[in-house]
This record gives structure tokens, C-alpha cells and sequence, in this order.
């Protein structure tokens, strides 16, 4: 796959030489700091503004992030860069008994949010199963029918 580079680190808010990364033992996209149980690599924390100072902010950026509860950590360590271009969009996850869980206050997280950036909320949930939410629209739109009666 040409055009990529693969990264084998963890974004953190300040460098770290040497950090414990755990391999979730039942998905390979839910992987998590130092969880208890679970097999564990030595990765480096490094932040966004690391990641791209080779010159890639003149393109077009998008980034995912999904830290269960290190949200704000990230943030802080893509602070530099992302004031130093709007070329970018971040879709995050907001939940806040995952922000209290690592030591963040939510509330305090979303004012920095609101007043730092332009802030869309998402918050319908969209089903993996297909058909399942075919067969939920249906049920609902059959309610709807009954209730328009």
C-alpha cells in the first residue's frame, strides 16, 4: 500500500521514550493503555504536533479519535498544530464517564471544545447490523403510522 505511513506509537500529550500499550485480546481496534489482563508492547507516545512536523500540514487532514477517556491528553498534545493550520476535522468521542475514568473533568473538556473550535454533535448512534436497523425503522415508522391515525 503506497501513500501511507504505518506508525506504531500512541498519541499522548507530551513524548514518551517508552510507554505500555495493551492488546485488547478480542478486537484489534479497541487497544488501550495499561489494561489489566492484557498482553502489553512498549510503544512511544508521541504528539500530533511530532507526528506531522515534516511538513504534512499543508495537506488536508482528518483524524479519529477514540481513547476511551484520553480524549483531552490528545487534544492537548495536537494543540501546536492545530493552531497552527484549520486544514483539519476530528471526529471524536465524547463520553464522559470515559473522561472521568482517566482523571478529566467532561464538563471542562466540552467548554474548551465549544470555545476553541466550531463543534458538530452527532448524537444518533448508527447500528452495525444492517438489517437490524431496517427492521428498527420499519417498527418506527409503523408507530408513527398508528400514532398519525
Amino acid at each position: 500500500m503506497s501513500g501511507f505511513k504505518v506508525l506504531h506509537a500512541a498519541a499522548t500529550e507530551n513524548s514518551i521514550e517508552h510507554m505500555r500499550f495493551s492488546l485488547n485480546p478480542k478486537s484489534t481496534l479497541d487497544n488501550r493503555i495499561n489494561m489489566r489482563g492484557w498482553d502489553k508492547v512498549s510503544v512511544p507516545g508521541i504528539t500530533f504536533a511530532e507526528l506531522l512536523d515534516d511538513g504534512m500540514v499543508e495537506f488536508q487532514l482528518y483524524f479519529k479519535i477514540d481513547t476511551q477517556g484520553f480524549e483531552r491528553s490528545v487534544f492537548n498534545g495536537a494543540q501546536k498544530l492545530l493552531d497552527s493550520s484549520s486544514q483539519w476535522i476530528i471526529k471524536t468521542e465524547f463520553a464522559p464517564h470515559w473522561l472521568e475514568s482517566q482523571g478529566s473533568d467532561p464538563v471542562e473538556f466540552l467548554y474548551e471544545l465549544l470555545t476553541k473550535y466550531s463543534v458538530y454533535e452527532s448524537p444518533q448512534r448508527y447500528l452495525f447490523n444492517a438489517l437490524r436497523g431496517v427492521l428498527d425503522w420499519g417498527h418506527q415508522s409503523q408507530k408513527q403510522t398508528q400514532l398519525n391515525s
